[in-house]
């Protein structure tokens, strides 16, 4: 499979500036210091309280909320830290993005697809036969394929895209119906053989491995 750099376009964009602008807002929601006022308000007053209920349940409750507060005062500040970070590194990266107006793709010519359905929780297993008798692996395992894929022609899109977008696959042409392979002889199959990585290329024949695996259950 060969990468190739191409522009944005415009679905792309609009999805990105809408991502920014959600991270605009993370950083302006930023460091609220009257959080941080009113639980050490809260934390003093059920310190207080618990030192002169006379009821133990009632001391454990105040006793609970004091140090559930104090630890928001500890430890939060570290968190929203983290958090800001994120938000101006995103910021950062969309906008390199957007100011190149380029992204990496890596197209795909499918010949055929066929879909081993999820048994319990691994994801549907997408089987693509592509050009000189190779299958690509994809496994939907975030269940974001399924509303404009599979179709024969599509583009895959880097990982750092992919992670700042939330999109895998750009689809190029109509939703196609795969041949559907039973989700017991999948499962059946990964515990004899053993399953594929995802976006692994691997030179098998696409008729036999579709019978082979069939066959398992």
């Amino acid at each position: 499979m060969k990468k190739q750099t191409r522009p944005l376009n415009l679905k792309e964009s609009k999805a990105l500036i809408k991502i920014r602008s959600s991270a605009d807002k993370d950083l302006r929601r930023g460091y609220k210091a009257h959080y941080f006022l009113v639980a050490i308000v809260v934390g003093s007053a059920c310190v207080y309280l618990a030192n002169w209920t006379k009821y133990d349940f009632l001391t454990f409750v105040f006793g609970t909320i004091a140090v559930l507060s104090f630890s928001f005062v500890v430890f939060m500040p570290y968190e929203i830290y983290k958090d800001l970070k994120r938000a101006k590194l995103k910021s950062k990266e969309i906008d390199d993005i957007l100011h190149a107006n380029i992204i990496d793709v890596t197209p795909i010519r499918a010949k055929q697809i066929a879909v081993a359905k999820e048994y319990e929780d691994e994801g549907d297993l997408y089987i693509v036969e592509i050009e000189d008798g190779n299958i690509l692996y994809l496994w939907d395992n975030d269940y974001n394929l399924r509303k404009n894929f599979p179709c024969l022609e599509f583009e895959i899109y880097s990982k750092d895209f992919y992670k700042l977008i939330g999109w895998e696959i750009n689809p190029l042409t109509d939703k196609f119906k795969p041949i559907v392979i039973d989700a017991k002889a999948k499962w059946a199959y990964m515990k004899k053989i053993g399953g594929p990585e995802h976006l692994t290329i691997e030179k098998k024949d696409f008729k036999n491995l579709v019978e082979q695996i069939n066959n398992v259950a």
